[in-house]
Parts: C-alpha cells; structure tokens; sequence
C-alpha cells in the first residue's frame, strides 16, 4: 500500500522512525507499506527479519490511535525475542556530516520509558501488522548543538514493539533504558502537539559504558560492513569527552550529505 492512508485508518503523525536531512534539503528515501507513520523529513522501507512484515510510511494528516483502542493487540512482552528492522533511511560517512543533519544535539539521562502510540493496521483485521512507539523522557546534562530544551527535558519517540509485544532494533539500534546516559543526536518528529523528536538514524545514539561508548550493533541481516557501521564504529572508540569535543568542532567539509545503501561517499 503506498499512497496518503485514509484518515479513519488511525495512522498518524509523529513517526517514531529513524529519519534525517542533508545538506540544507530535506532526504527522502522509498515509503513503506502497510505502518502508515508519518515522517516528515524522510520516509524509510523496512523490512522484517524474523518475520513477514512490509511497512511504508507515508504522510497523512491523521491522529494515531491511543493504545487503549487497539483491542486484542498483544502488549509488550519483556521476554519476546527482539524483531530486527533493516531501514532505507539516510546514512552518513562522516561526523560532521551526522552533526549537521542533527537539529540538537545532547548528552542527557533517560529517566522515563512508556508505551507510546499505535501506527498502521492489525494482522487480524487484514493489515500487515502494528507498530507501538515507545516514548521515552530524556534529562539533559548538556546542550552540545541546536537550542536549549524547555526544563533540560526532551521527548523521544521510537519504535518499540511489534502487536505481539516483540521489541523492535532498527538497524541493529535497540532502545535506552531508564538510567542510560549518553549522546543523542536528533531531529523533529513533525507532530507539534506530542512535540517530540527522533533520533536522527541508527547513528544517532551512543551509551555511555563506563570510559567507553556504546553505539548500534550489526545485527539481523545487517553486517558490520554496511555502510554507516564504520562511522559507528569511528565513534565508538573516542571516549565520551573525546565525543563532545569533536562535535564542537565538527564542520561539513564535504556536499556530499547522505548516501543510500551501498553507495559510497563521495
């Protein structure tokens, strides 16, 4: 299904996918089908690697449905094996290149993790599936780029369970539990009324581990040499001060922006 959904389907606006710009442009990749979720500022296809989902997300001007109303949908099973999403969305080569496709930027504590919002249609009703977001609260220690948030707290949205309470990884990222601390790098999700942001793609997001940081693991069909791993791994191996300095530093030196999968840098 490609296409606006209908507005009576319950899909809605803020996607808790990962998305991101290049350049001063807004990047889009192919939609997705059927998890009508909205991303402005970039559209990933997905596919499901431990089972048969296709999604698409695509722009629609309707309210996601309240959990509540999702009858007989599964709820979060903290012991399903996890479900891994391979995601289209924009991936970059470079530091300076995540940093300017990030609108804020901040080392923060996660100190809230709640069931967010439900996108698509369910199995049982014909569709291929639902998605719940998952909504997380974030206390910033330190404002590394963009504006200061209201309160030091920001709100992230993510994807979080399939509708039989499976987690969901996307691209080898897995969600930050409540006393994680680390670097977010993130974007708007375009929904005004929630008003939280994204983070930016499966770069976007590094724990702290000690002296050490943590970023998104190869997983599913998703190697270490695909591209946008070694970035991860780049960063990776700075420890978390090392990080904040080279963010402040950081300046694009190449036009290049993001690349699709499988394309090189330029």
């Amino acid at each position: 299904m490609t296409g606006a959904p209908d507005p009576s389907d319950g899909t809605g606006a803020a996607d808790p996918a990962v998305s991101s710009r290049s350049g001063g442009d807004d990047v889009t990749s192919p939609p997705r089908s059927p998890w009508g979720v909205v991303v402005p500022l970039a559209v990933a296809l997905v596919a499901l690697v431990a089972a048969v989902y296709v999604a698409t997300r695509v722009s629609s001007d309707g309210a996601a449905r309240d959990a509540d109303e999702a009858a007989g949908l599964s709820a979060p099973d903290p012991g399903a094996a996890a479900v891994y999403i391979e995601s289209s969305a924009p991936r970059y080569g470079s530091l300076p290149q995540l940093v300017k496709a990030s609108d804020l930027i901040v080392e923060a504590e996660v100190i809230e993790s709640v069931q967010g919002r439900w996108f698509g249609e369910p199995s049982t009703g014909g569709g291929g599936g639902r998605i719940l977001s998952r909504m997380a609260t974030l206390e910033v220690s330190r404002v590394l780029a963009g504006p200061t948030p209201l309160e030091n707290r920001v709100l992230i949205e993510e994807e979080g369970w399939t509708e039989d309470g499976a987690p969901v990884r996307v691209d080898g990222l897995g969600a930050a539990e409540v006393g994680d601390r680390g670097i977010w790098f993130l974007t708007p999700g375009g929904d005004s009324e929630v008003g939280a942001y994204l983070v930016v793609n499966f770069q976007g997001r590094y724990l702290f581990r000690g002296d050490t940081l943590e970023g998104a693991k190869p997983t599913g069909s998703s190697g270490a040499e695909d591209y946008g791993f070694a970035l991860v791994k780049e960063i990776e191996a700075m420890s978390p001060e090392e990080l904040v300095t080279q963010i402040a530093a950081s300046t694009v030196s190449s036009t290049a922006g993001a690349h699709p999968l499988d394309e090189p840098a330029g």
